[in-house]
């Protein structure tokens, strides 16, 4: 991986997991109420294989967090509504230590997952 691609990655999940929660709630549905025809089978399979791995991944790293991290990554990626300087103000800090603390919870998430920054 190139040097800053990891932690872009590890953004994206961070973006995505409600979604990715939500889709494997519809892909559970759909098996439990026997919607899936036979030849869709494997690849809903698949997905919730998927899906459940990813999250599982996700919700790891974010627990390797200290709770400064933790918090910051909460509100800038999980609560979406909150705007960068909300963020500033309801942490009590400076932009400049929003941006570190980002950038450090970004690249243990990176670890985690794939291993490398």
């Amino acid at each position: 991986m190139k040097k800053n691609q990891g932690k872009k990655r590890a953004e994206m999940l961070l973006l995505d997991l409600e979604a990715n929660k939500s889709s494997l709630e519809y892909y559970r549905g759909l098996v439990q109420c026997g919607g899936v025809p036979v030849r869709e089978a494997g690849h809903v399979a698949a997905r919730i294989k998927y899906l459940t791995h990813i999250i599982a991944s996700t919700e790891h790293a974010l627990s390797l967090l200290t709770p400064t991290e933790l918090d910051i990554i909460t509100k800038l990626f999980l609560n979406k509504e909150l705007t960068f300087d909300d963020v500033c103000e309801s942490c009590a800090l400076e932009r400049s230590s929003i941006y570190r603390y980002r950038t450090s919870a970004l690249t243990k998430i990176s670890k985690a997952i794939y291993g490398t920054e």
